[in-house]
């Protein structure tokens, strides 16, 4: 299986499923991950046509990816078991409306420690494993995955628990480390990468900023690479020339083309 692009839901938590997955269709992508929101609307509602994501992506004929959730902002000893009682409903809740993959980002810094994320991941995947839903953890700037040293001490303390990373170029550039870096220490154990850009910490179309997308790729290429690229795009996305999925196939297409912008 080569490398697929999934349009990402994390701009477009106001929209609803069917909307999401025609723009990802007109868009060209292969795939819809959905957002915590569309999730809690599937649970809630059930029998709504409306808030069918399965039923959306097979519709237009997409590949339902999963959902991008996020851990508390505030999660301290004295309400850890509320924590994580509360995600693995949502990952259950995800079993049952047919999501293969949930991604977690972790807690910030200043309010999750690395043993109580350790733990909280633990129980999640532990419940994910009997429906046989994927986990993946990701990193985002000022949570408790933000660094390629917490991912080192991440994995040693949860191996081998099946366990998969979300790999975001755009997150980790705007923590100072080269995504590069971090693909060739953890690329084996990388569920799925977001190809996102940066100038500095602000967000930018993919290949208009600062993060060596080409060598990212070049290297996922080299790799033998073949999970998935989720690209977050935003409502005022036109499909046309330069939009960011088309940006990130012609980066596939090439396996390492030159980029204007771009660091090491």
């Amino acid at each position: 299986m080569s490398m697929r692009i999934a349009v990402g839901s994390r701009y477009l938590t106001d929209w609803p499923a069917g909307d999401i997955v025609a723009l990802a269709g007109r868009l060209g992508a292969d795939g819809v991950e959905f957002s915590q929101s569309h999730l809690l609307t599937a649970t809630e509602f059930p029998d709504d046509p409306a808030a069918d994501l399965a039923g959306a992506c097979a519709a237009g004929r997409l590949t339902l990816v999963g959902a991008d959730l996020s851990m508390p902002a505030a999660s301290r000893e004295g309400n850890m078991a509320e924590t994580v009682s509360a995600l693995c409903e949502q990952v259950v809740a995800a079993a049952r409306v047919g999501l293969p993959v949930v991604c977690l980002s972790a807690g910030k810094r200043a309010s999750w420690s690395m043993e109580a994320l350790v733990r909280c991941t633990r129980r999640v995947a532990e419940i994910a494993a009997a429906p046989g839903v994927q986990i993946e953890v990701t990193n985002r700037l000022g949570t408790r995955l933000e660094q390629i040293e917490d991912l080192r001490q991440f994995i040693v303390l949860l191996r081998p628990s099946g366990l998969r990373l979300r790999i975001d170029t755009g997150e980790f550039h705007a923590a100072a480390v080269n995504p590069r870096d971090v693909l060739a220490e953890f690329g084996d154990v990388a569920g799925s990468v977001v190809i996102s850009d940066r100038k500095g910490r602000k967000e930018v179309p993919p290949g208009s900023g600062q993060v060596n997308l080409a060598g990212v790729m070049g290297d996922l290429v080299r790799a033998g690479y073949d999970g998935w690229l989720i690209v977050n795009v935003r409502s005022h996305e036109k499909v046309g020339p330069g939009h960011p999925v088309e940006a990130v196939r012609r980066l596939v297409a090439g396996g390492a083309p030159t980029q204007t912008g771009g660091g090491v």
